[in-house]
């Protein structure tokens, strides 16, 4: 049987980059030789499309109808700051999926930076240099309302936000993630040279580090194929001499047996419910909402989140 004891992941070298970009390089191994390409190339397609991140989602400011405008006493018309705001980065230590940012200037000439904005106490801007807008006029009044939500990958602009006036929506790449390298190398273990050693090279906006976003990828890929363990499938054991696998009659593994993990609640939310008892389906089923709701760190918006996952399962 392949034997996969021993590894190890070592950071090699860590960098904090222009306007805040971290990035790290991390050495993982040794792993037994031609896995160091089949868990390369894994981690680093995780990396790239699966970490969630935040983004400004949608946009109002000093009440307009829509970005094709400008505002008195402002050097840059809406679009061009609609497409500033959208380079801004945030680095967000709550667990909420919005957030409302705002900025309200007025009697000050000059740039108006990104370290400027009202911010909820949870976030922080990451480039608090960015220059977002000029302003050219000490009676010029700049007011915006922004919406940072979390997310996976890349959201096209919703058209349908254009509903209340003057909100202008926002495609948004919620990623963290911006570039990922790796070179797999040989490597040794004890005796033998037949190993692989991977140097994973990891570099992101600052919303995260590198070691988070590795640390993240791992996780990603774990639930992935724990969830795919708990799949039921068409399966035969062989009995000892036997020359064929006996598949017809086979109970199939009931899918409330499966652990809650499947849900994909969170790992948060998870946690404090197998804290509780309610490792699968079946014990989650077995209570109430209510009851649940009284599991200390379970609020509204992870009640929401049960209930929406256990009518998935029952449809």
């Amino acid at each position: 049987m392949i034997s996969f004891s021993d590894i190890q992941i070592e950071r090699t070298k860590s960098e904090a980059l222009k306007d805040g970009a971290l990035y790290g390089v991390f050495s993982i191994g040794p792993v037994p030789q031609g896995y160091g390409y089949t868990l390369a190339n894994s981690l680093r397609r995780v990396l790239l499309s699966s970490i969630p991140g935040y983004s400004i989602t949608s946009i109002r400011i000093n009440d307009l109808a829509h970005e094709f405008t400008t505002i008195p006493g402002v050097k840059e018309n809406v679009l061009d700051i609609v497409l500033r705001l959208k380079n801004i980065r945030f680095r967000v230590k709550g667990e909420d999926e919005l957030y409302v940012i705002t900025a309200n200037v007025s009697g000050k000439k000059g740039p108006f930076k990104a370290k400027e904005l009202m911010l909820p106490g949870e976030v922080e801007v990451v480039n608090k240099d960015y220059v977002i807008a000029h302003i050219t006029d000490d009676s010029a009044n700049f007011q915006m309302e922004a919406t940072l939500e979390k997310g996976i990958g890349y959201r096209q602009a919703d058209d349908k936000l254009r509903d209340e006036i003057g909100r202008i929506p926002v495609d948004a790449i919620f990623s963290p993630v911006k570039l990922v390298s790796y070179e797999v190398v040989p490597s040794r273990k004890g005796g033998s040279a037949d190993y692989d050693k991977v140097i994973l090279k990891i570099q992101t906006d600052g919303g995260i580090t590198p070691e988070k976003a590795l640390v993240e990828a791992i996780s990603i890929l774990s639930n992935f194929f724990d969830t795919l363990k708990q799949t039921p499938v068409l399966k035969g054991e062989q009995e000892e001499g036997a020359e064929e696998l006996e598949v017809k009659g086979q109970e199939t593994p009931s899918i409330e047996e499966a652990d809650i993990e499947v849900l994909g609640l969170g790992k948060s939310i998870t946690d404090k419910l197998k804290t509780a008892g309610l490792g699968t389906i079946k014990d989650l089923k077995r209570v109430s909402l209510d009851e649940i709701a009284k599991i200390p760190g379970i609020g509204q918006k992870a009640i929401e989140k049960i209930k929406k996952a256990l009518n998935n399962v029952n449809e």
